[in-house]
């Protein structure tokens, strides 16, 4: 993978292999190599490198851009395009029975896909939070498929400020928690799928901004 800068100009970024640098001398690397000041450093072994930056990094995968912040949440920027941001490459997957808890910033339809195989043209499940210019909660059982669920849900982002969600699957029951008011959303499924993987998109003419703890 590459990765580079985005800051007010470009500036240099070290990934070193996981098996030739530890914490203390990754953080050495970075203390000496950033020129313009270390903000950060830390090891991450989904991508077996020893990562640091002076500000934000970029990633870029089949033209698919995301942010990611050392030392603290994970940082996403999805484009206005539907296309699909695998998550599991970042370290982050959706085990069967658990639930994983994210902010999202955006103006309309952020979207979730929860995946059984590493892509979106397979089974998968899809969550339209602040759909139809954010007035629905949406899921379905496939990437725009008919909807198993719409209910009136106005408001649940927002393009200037986050909001926190929690997607909890169970057999097929999947629950969608809006942190602040702690209305749930819930369908379930009676065949239900094996998830595995997560993936995010934004909606046509609405990108987007999301955070992961990991």
């Amino acid at each position: 993978m590459q990765y580079g800068l985005i800051a007010e100009k470009e500036l240099p970024l070290t990934c070193t292999t996981m098996n030739t640098v530890g914490l203390l001398e990754c953080a050495m690397l970075c203390a000496i190599k950033s020129s313009y000041g270390c903000e950060a450093s830390e090891i991450r072994r989904e991508l077996e490198c020893c990562l640091f930056s002076s500000d934000k990094m970029a990633r870029k995968e089949n033209g698919v851009s995301s942010l990611i912040k050392c030392g603290g949440p994970l940082q996403f920027f999805t484009r206005n395009d539907y296309e699909y941001l695998p998550l599991f490459d970042a370290g982050l997957s959706f085990v069967e029975n658990s639930s994983i808890v994210f902010e999202v910033k955006t103006c309309r339809g952020a979207h979730i896909a929860l995946m059984t195989e590493k892509t979106d043209t397979g089974p998968l499940y899809e969550v339209v939070i602040g759909g139809e210019k954010n007035t629905k909660m949406i899921m379905r059982r496939g990437k725009f498929s008919s909807q198993v669920l719409s209910e009136w849900a106005p408001s649940l982002v927002d393009c200037y400020s986050y909001n926190a969600f929690k997607i909890q699957i169970d057999d097929g029951h999947i629950a969608v928690k809006h942190m602040e008011s702690n209305k749930v959303y819930n369908w379930t499924d009676p065949n239900p799928l094996n998830v595995s993987y997560i993936a995010i998109a934004s909606w046509w003419n609405a990108t987007g901004e999301w955070k992961f703890n990991v």
